[in-house]
């Protein structure tokens, strides 16, 4: 399980890097690893990897202290509220729909826990 999730994390980051390099020399690269790209605007290619990184922290919450809820509860409130942060920041989906339900559905998590 460790091997998928961090093996996969590892080739999305290294796709986000390699990529654009290659796309230099022609479209071919760019089409293999569409899946990575082609939801996020052109300034913000690498969001993809941005988002996998909020995923597994949201996925750890569980991990931080399993002995106390009120941690867990804190720890993913700060994660919520800062990835909210950054996306009101970067605004990185292609489609206004999709970074406004984003954003509602970042402040809504930060929140619920806090409230």
């Amino acid at each position: 399980l460790i091997t998928y999730v961090f093996g996969f994390g590892a080739f999305y980051v290294l796709a986000c890097v390699i990529i654009p390099r290659r796309s230099q020399k022609g479209l071919g690269a760019i089409a293999a690893y569409r899946f990575i790209f082609f939801r996020f605007r052109p300034e913000w290619w690498f969001w993809g990897a941005v988002f996998l990184a909020r995923n597994l922290l949201f996925a750890l919450a569980s991990v931080v202290d399993p002995g106390n809820p009120y941690t867990s509860m804190i720890y993913l409130g700060v994660v919520s509220w800062s990835f909210l942060v950054a996306q009101c920041l970067c605004w990185p989906w292609r489609s206004n729909i999709l970074n406004a339900l984003d954003t509602i559905i970042l402040f809504s998590m930060g929140l619920i826990v806090f409230c």
